[in-house]
């Protein structure tokens, strides 16, 4: 049985890592530990695949930042040009509290793919921590609602601005 998943292509692993890390049946812990794992193979089929460098430089954000920005680096080597492999190790690298080495990844980023809705958003958050005007974070979030208005954090600041109002009337 074993020799049959070994045989598979480094393409079918990531292609079954972003179904497993979507599924619904298990919890996200358990979805990303097994899309991990498929990554893990793809990359012992083809160590240099951007791709599957990638997703598991992804899946480790949050629980991993430090292995999440090797991957991540890894990614950017082998495929300079991808707006979401910078967007991701900008992220890695703020997480870290690496800002200043995150900015110009996003920038460049956002200058590869100026409709990329996960740059934005991490955009917003750049502008938030560096306490930058509102007027700029408005503009930020007017364009992140119109390429993704379903985006989970817009949700967050609609109730974050309807919480300050309501205070505002008291």
């Amino acid at each position: 049985m074993k020799h049959f998943f070994k045989a598979r292509t480094a393409a079918d692993w990531i292609a079954k890592a972003r179904r497993s890390h979507k599924g619904r049946f298990l919890s996200q812990e358990s979805r990303d530990r097994r899309a991990r794992r498929y990554c893990r193979t793809a990359l012992e089929l083809e160590p240099s695949n951007w791709e599957a460098l990638y997703w598991l430089g992804r899946l480790q954000l949050g629980s991993s930042d430090q292995e999440a920005i090797k991957c991540l680096e890894q990614a950017t080597k082998l495929n300079p040009d991808n707006a979401d492999v910078l967007v991701y190790l900008s992220n890695a690298l703020d997480n870290c509290g690496r800002h200043e080495a995150a900015k110009p990844l996003l920038k460049r980023a956002l200058a590869l793919d100026p409709r990329n809705a996960e740059a934005h958003w991490r955009k917003a958050k750049q502008l938030i921590q560096e306490e930058a005007p509102l007027e700029e974070l408005r503009r930020e979030l007017a364009l992140l609602r119109e390429l993704d208005p379903h985006h989970p954090m817009l949700l967050l600041f609609d109730a974050f601005a309807r919480v300050t109002r309501e205070a505002k009337r008291m």
